[in-house]
């Protein structure tokens, strides 16, 4: 049988220019993410079992011959582009969406005007849009009003931090973020509120949390769920333009996360059009099938079919 897959070639490309330093320490934000599928960066992720406290150590090993970044040039012959860039089931679960920016702005604007305040703050767009998309999750999930939900946000710490962190800071420098509400409550109020909930979880993350957690992680043994039932697991960011890569194949035309994929899992990028959202999520297909058919959900979302 012909192979699906067939390698065409492998890269190892270098940087031109680098102050070499062997060893780079990891940040507790990425220590306490190496049970997910972790981005390997330009070096050896090295771990080192120190046998006279009974504990191990993780780095990135910058020295010797494997230094820089591998590109693998692959051919899918029995799958076309068409197969990639629409959405669908895998293992079970469903995923991609997106927001056109008019249907955005609107949604921000019906957010702001629901709290009528903005003692805590404006709503931003995205801040919107994610609680439009955790109640619907919600909503339509079949949770008792007296359940809590959570929704886990990523946070970049690298201006909240005191003193700030230069742009070129190795690592993640990331702060999860909880928003906690119950079932009941949440459905008994609008978006504004919801939205409301989400913005205060975000302009409580400061540099005395950040420096807390980064002194007591391993006292508390953090974790941070896969995937748990009534949880959304925002990752990546709004601001990340994956569509203004171009490695010589031209513009992108679609993007899609890898595994794992796991219920409540809400990936989000800018959107191929300025002001647009992308979110790839993770649902049950019980889930997807009602949120087909809820109107208030289908109002501000364009799914790709």
């Amino acid at each position: 049988m012909e192979d699906l897959v067939v390698v065409k070639s492998t890269t190892m490309v270098q940087p031109r220019n680098v102050v070499k330093k062997k060893k780079i320490n990891l940040t507790p934000w990425d220590l306490l993410r190496l049970h997910f599928p972790y981005p390997q960066r330009a070096g050896r992720l090295v771990k080192e079992v120190n046998e006279e406290d009974d504990t191990v150590s993780y780095f990135i090993s910058c020295d010797g011959d494997g230094l820089g970044v591998k590109f693998v040039h692959a051919e899918a012959k029995t799958i076309a582009v068409k197969d990639l860039v629409k959405s669908g089931f895998v293992d079970g679960l469903f995923g991609s969406l997106f927001f056109p920016a008019t249907g955005i702005k609107n949604y921000q604007a019906k957010a702001n005007e629901e709290i009528g305040s903005e003692e805590d703050g404006e709503i931003s767009s995205f801040q919107a849009v994610l609680g439009h998309i955790w109640r619907s999750r919600v909503k339509n999930g079949g949770m008792g009003t007296e359940e809590e939900t959570h929704c886990r946000v990523p946070i970049d710490m690298r201006q909240r931090l005191n003193p700030k962190l230069k742009e070129e800071c190795f690592g993640n420098v990331i702060q999860t973020g909880i928003a906690k509400v119950n079932v009941g409550e949440m459905l008994d109020h609008g978006l504004g509120w919801l939205a409301q909930k989400i913005n205060q979880m975000v302009r409580s993350q400061t540099d005395e949390n950040a420096k807390a957690f980064a002194e007591n992680w391993v006292k508390i043994n953090a974790e941070i769920p896969v995937s748990v039932s009534g949880t959304l697991l925002v990752t990546s960011c709004p601001r990340f333009n994956v569509y203004g890569n171009d490695f010589g194949w031209g513009k992108p035309i679609g993007l899609r996360s890898g595994p794992p994929f796991t219920d409540g899992k809400l990936v989000v990028f800018q959107g191929v059009k300025e002001g647009d959202i992308e979110f790839q999520a993770c649902f049950p297909p019980q889930v997807v099938v009602k949120l087909f058919k809820d109107g208030e959900f289908l109002e501000y979302v364009d799914i790709v079919s």
